[in-house]
């Protein structure tokens, strides 16, 4: 039995806080987001919310800590509502695990993991949501934990709190801010005391919400060039059974997020960002959703260079588009992983685009994913590279319904000056997923040197993990 205390934080919040010491405040350099052990190496964080616990699919979050060569296997944890000190309890369908987002909330050197539960059913309210932060430690995460979920005034059915998370110090507090979609409750919630639990948040309602909002990303990054970081929401807004994308640019503030640029690009189910063209200005990527039939072509992604004051659109890729590998067909799902850093180590980002639907030879669906490399004016199809499974030195082989490619994430894995992309296949062996890490290298990316992990190696397996469905960016 987990023993808990409740506070109840105004009308805007209730929170859980799992009973444990917090640290002492500290003048510890704040960790990397992703860092849970502060030993300045990244480590990976993948969301099963499929997953069972106990034989309940009420889904887990697996984090594999960083060695000296990339993710080390031997030490991997388990985090669950079943865990110690973790808020709340395991029930079928609240997908723990189906979004994430790292920062160092009480700036003690450890990073924290938020993670969300949107389909969680919270008194009576069916799919509410929640979310829990769980705090860094020199053992890694630990059993401290804090829950966030909407207060009963503001509950409502299907609010999905926790559908997306972005963690950036948006406004003037010293620390980083969470931002929560909850898109059935039409709103942005942005917490700014993590690091206590002690705040009641500040709701940002989602613009132009007369369409049903079926599905939302949330970017943090410093779009407007200002040094603080912004918000983008990127969405899939339902109009008489159409899937409509859109985004909005929300900047911040000394006081906060505020709405800048409304449907500022092409948005959709898949986003990313980064600097593409070096100019000290974070770039958008999106899949877009602007037709009947997303898959026209396979699927189509917009490059959106930022201006300052919103962003132009610089390119749109298909894969017919002249330079990029292979052929666009229906079905490809081309972007719908998509990850934007430099790979190469030339000081501009480089976007990876999944296609988990790719059909490699005779293999259906077997997946795989393109890299498109930056320059000074934006994205480049010159040397472009298409890598799978089949790829030369690639750990294992294409298999039907591989779905490589499904998840991408790009960070710096293994400690170097460069960037590493981390790729998913969420339907390797069946239910159980894999993960591929492609260390960054200054000619491009290649399979020399990739590795891969399963359920089987972190001893999850038989679990449903669907490993790598979801990645901490």
């Amino acid at each position: 039995m987990k023993i808990r205390s409740v506070l109840t934080m105004g009308a805007a919040a209730a929170i859980t806080v799992a009973l444990g010491t917090a640290p002492a405040a500290s003048a510890a350099t704040p960790a990397s987001p992703g860092d849970f052990n502060g030993d300045g190496r990244r480590d990976v964080a993948l969301g099963s919310p499929l997953g069972t616990v106990g034989g309940v699919a009420g889904g887990f979050v697996t984090v594999v800590y960083g060695g000296a060569a990339g993710p080390d296997t031997t030490r991997s944890q388990v985090i669950s509502q079943a865990g110690p000190g973790v808020p709340g309890d395991v029930t079928a369908d609240s997908r723990f695990g189906a979004s994430l987002a790292s920062a160092d909330f009480d700036r003690d050197g450890y990073a924290d993991l938020a993670i969300g539960a949107p389909f969680e059913d919270v008194d009576g309210s069916v799919n509410a949501g929640s979310v829990t932060v769980v705090y860094g430690s020199a053992g890694g995460l630990s059993s401290r934990a804090a829950r966030f979920v909407l207060a009963p005034s503001l509950r409502v059915h299907k609010a999905r709190f926790g559908e997306s998370l972005a963690a950036a110090e948006f406004a003037s507090g010293g620390a980083p801010d969470l931002a929560v979609a909850a898109p059935g409750g039409e709103a942005i919630w942005v917490y700014d005391d993590v690091a206590t639990a002690g705040t009641s948040g500040t709701r940002v309602p989602l613009n132009d919400v007369e369409n049903h909002v079926s599905e939302i990303r949330l970017i943090a990054a410093d779009f407007t060039g200002d040094g603080r970081p912004d918000l983008v929401t990127s969405r899939l807004n339902n109009l008489d059974g159409i899937d409509i994308g859109r985004v909005d640019l929300y900047s911040g503030s000394a006081s906060g997020l505020s709405l800048l640029v409304p449907n500022a690009a092409p948005g959709g189910r898949q986003a990313a960002a980064g600097d593409i063209n070096g100019d000290g200005r974070a770039d958008l990527v999106t899949r877009m959703f602007e037709s009947e039939d997303p898959e026209v072509n396979g699927g189509t992604v917009a490059v959106n260079l930022a201006t300052g004051t919103g962003f132009r659109r610089q390119l749109l890729v298909t894969q017919d588009t002249s330079g990029v590998p292979g052929t666009g067909e229906q079905g490809d799902g081309f972007g719908a992983g998509l990850a934007v850093g430099d790979l190469n180590g030339d000081g501009k980002g480089d976007v990876a685009i999944g296609a988990p639907g790719e059909d490699i030879g005779t293999v259906a669906d077997a997946g795989a994913f393109t890299v498109l490399y930056g320059t000074a004016s934006g994205v480049t199809t010159a040397g472009a590279q298409q890598i799978g499974q089949n790829t030369a030195d690639v750990p294992g082989n294409a298999e039907t319904r591989d779905a490589f490619g499904y998840e991408l994430s790009v960070a710096n894995v293994t400690g170097d000056a460069k960037a590493d992309l981390t790729v998913s296949a969420y339907g390797e062996n069946g239910t159980e997923g894999a993960v591929w890490l492609f260390p960054g290298r200054a000619g491009g990316l290649t399979g020399a040197g990739s590795t891969a992990f399963n359920p089987v190696t972190l001893g999850i397996s038989g679990r449903t993990a669907h490993l790598g469905d979801v990645m901490l960016p």
